[in-house]
């Protein structure tokens, strides 16, 4: 169950933020980065610092204001409302939340564009979330046929599958 609450800056309520999902992962720390395995998905998400900050500090009850004030301790002062925000979208998006992230939080793709731009000319801690989808046994085994048939040349079929008389087929 997500834990949140609705909380108040400058005077204006504000939705919540989810915590940090913690169901159905596998999740390792090496040095300032995490990586994570979703099992129920079977992706697998590497999170640098940044990111990483930020996703320890979900608890469902803090603010974005207290997210950077923490944020800026562990990573120092180029941390903005925009890299908190970016790292709470690619969170949601990775599915490492636990609950939809609102609107609210979320950055849009140009104001990605510009924090980017900002970041690197500045040195700035961009958040990032390389992923991967971890394929099955199964998948891994299934041979496909390019569209005009394989060979052995210019066409060939995907591992470990090899080309047969113009069709792909298991060893």
């Amino acid at each position: 169950m997500a834990v949140q609450r609705e909380f108040s800056v400058d005077g204006q309520r504000h939705g919540s933020l989810p915590a940090a999902r913690a169901t159905d992962l596998v999740i390792t720390e090496a040095a300032d980065e995490v990586l994570v395995y979703d099992t129920e998905r079977h992706d697998i998400h590497h999170l640098n610092q940044a990111t990483a900050v930020v996703w320890r500090m979900l608890d469902g009850r803090r603010s974005v204001d207290e997210l950077i004030r923490l944020a800026r301790i562990e990573l120092g002062s180029a941390v903005d409302d925009t890299a908190v925000r970016l790292a709470l979208t690619k969170l949601d998006d990775a599915n490492l939340l636990d609950g939809p992230l609102s609107d609210e939080f979320r950055v849009s793709s140009q104001s990605r564009r510009k924090f980017l731009k900002r970041a690197a000319i500045a040195g700035a801690a961009v958040p990032l979330i390389a992923s991967v989808t971890a394929r099955s046994a199964a998948a891994s085994l299934s041979c496909t046929t390019p569209a005009r048939g394989c060979n052995i040349g210019s066409r060939p079929c995907t591992a470990p599958c090899v080309c047969v008389r113009g069709v792909c087929q298991a060893p």
